[in-house]
């Protein structure tokens, strides 16, 4: 009996690590085929499903179909995608973190930070960013940070949990607030509407966050200060540490111009932004 048993335990590994490795890219690009996972936060305009037709589209969905384009034209391997939606940044993060499958990939608006690289492995940037300072449009205007202590004395930060925005919340914490409340949702949207309705809270956007919200209520009143706007940012895919996938991505991203210098790349911002961001947030 515990000869049998130890048999199928056997069986089921060996059967386990066939299947990881048949999604390593060595082992597809050999079969010319395979599947590839993708781990996405529903968020607009980056991933989300129209209303009309219930069709899965955005940034950074468009750009992942591109990817498999590419592959199938380049490469001459044919790659179907699994997605998996999610409603919390720190979910899809973790994922991916924790996957030993080699053909993951997580969208998330990621920025690339020298922390989570340690943790991931990270595609070549696919959209520069802007973190904004946003507060309901009652409060005073903070001219300078040094006003935090005066203006921002009775208000609440409001973030994502293991967010980079949450970092910036808590330097100024540290610096300007010692005796800041933060509270946590799990997505961008949810920060900004309660910024919007509640005149007490403030925090840091993501610009086509923003973008978007404001778009869309127009009515609402909100605001950016101005000189608390953090640049230099990039987002990117996240992958396994380690994924052999990342080169054959990066590759995508960047061989020749790149693919952020074709006319495709700027179609899929122009179908999801207006003018007055792209010229912002699109990569050269």
């Amino acid at each position: 009996m515990k000869t049998t048993s130890f048999i199928i335990y056997l069986l089921s590994f060996i059967h386990f690590a066939i299947g990881q490795l048949n999604n390593t890219w060595t082992e597809i690009s050999t079969r010319k085929s395979g599947t590839i996972t993708v781990h996405y936060l529903e968020q607009r305009p980056f991933c989300y499903k129209e209303k009309q037709n219930g069709k899965l589209t955005g940034i950074e969905i468009d750009i992942m179909q591109e990817f498999v384009k590419w592959l199938k034209n380049k490469k001459e391997v044919n790659v179907k995608i699994e997605y998996k939606p999610y409603n919390k940044f720190n979910e899809v993060y973790e994922t991916v973190k924790n996957n030993k499958d080699a053909a993951t990939f997580g969208l998330a608006t990621v920025t690339v930070t020298p922390e989570r690289m340690r943790e991931l492995d990270f595609s070549a940037p696919y959209l520069k960013n802007k973190s904004l300072m946003v507060s309901h449009g009652q409060v005073p205007t903070i001219a300078k940070i040094e006003e935090l202590p005066e203006k921002f004395a009775n208000l609440t930060a409001i973030t994502v949990k293991n967010s980079v925005h949450e970092h910036d919340i808590q330097i100024i914490k540290q610096k300007y607030l010692p005796n800041l409340n933060i509270e946590y949702v799990d997505l961008p949207k949810q920060v900004i509407e309660k910024i919007a309705s509640d005149k007490r809270y403030f925090g840091y956007l993501d610009l086509l966050t923003y973008w978007d919200f404001v778009k869309n209520n127009p009515k609402v009143y909100v605001k950016i200060h101005r000189s608390s706007i953090i640049s230099n940012e990039n987002f990117a895919f996240i992958l396994p540490k380690g994924s052999d996938w990342t080169p054959i991505i990066n590759e995508f991203f960047e061989a020749g111009f790149g693919f952020t210098a074709t006319k495709m790349y700027r179609s899929i911002l122009e179908n999801h932004l207006g003018f007055e961001v792209i010229s912002t947030v699109e990569l050269y």
